[in-house]
């Protein structure tokens, strides 16, 4: 799905979902393209259909394995913690594995 976070242009900043004594904070974008008029009717994950300058960034290879992707980060089918691209479940969860170590049950 396109979004802000995965453009070239945006400063993606995510919320923050608050605690017991702080409301939550909303994500937020730094952009030029967008006018401030659209940055405040569109939320993050609208605004790419709407402000004509979506330019994607790409996952140019496996966060694990190296294999070349070249595709649009939004259409990424597996991440590790959100901003790692795989090309695979496997290697999803050869990342988690080599970066958290075995599950223990």
């Amino acid at each position: 799905m396109k979004h802000c976070q995965f453009c070239k242009n945006g400063n993606y900043i995510p919320g923050r979902p608050g605690t017991f004594w702080e409301p939550p904070e909303p994500d937020e974008i730094d952009c030029a393209i967008p006018t401030e008029e659209m940055l405040e009717e569109f939320d993050p994950a609208e605004l790419p259909k709407h402000c004509g300058g979506y330019d994607p960034v790409y996952a140019e290879e496996c966060g694990n394995c190296g294999k070349p992707m070249n595709i649009p980060l939004h259409e990424v089918e597996f991440m590790f913690e959100s901003d790692i691209p795989c090309c695979s479940e496997e290697c999803q969860e050869a990342l988690y594995k080599k970066t958290f170590g075995e599950l223990e049950d």
